[in-house]
């Protein structure tokens, strides 16, 4: 019997940006899944464009699920983990 192929993990992170009209900021959430095993979802927090690609990440690293070094750094896994981005026009929908 063949041996199995392992994958790696596979890794969605899902953020949602929000653009505060009043104020002029935006906002986004990171929602990650692996596979289909939900993980976690960050609290609002500022930032624009491609900013919730850093939280996702910087929040895989903090939980243990990557691991980055000088040598490793975290875009290496940029083949294991799948970016969605949707823009938002309400606050609630973060």
């Amino acid at each position: 019997m063949p041996e199995e192929n392992k994958t790696k993990p596979h890794y969605t992170l899902h953020g949602r940006r929000w653009f505060d009209r009043i104020n002029g900021n935006t906002y986004h959430t990171v929602e990650c899944f692996k596979g289909s095993e939900f993980l976690f979802k960050t609290p609002m927090i500022y930032g624009y464009g491609d900013h919730y690609r850093y939280t996702g990440i910087s929040e895989l690293m903090k939980r243990g699920e990557i691991s980055a070094s000088i040598n490793n750094p975290a875009w290496h896994y940029k083949d294991q983990i799948l970016f969605i981005v949707s823009d938002v026009t309400r606050k609630k929908d973060l």
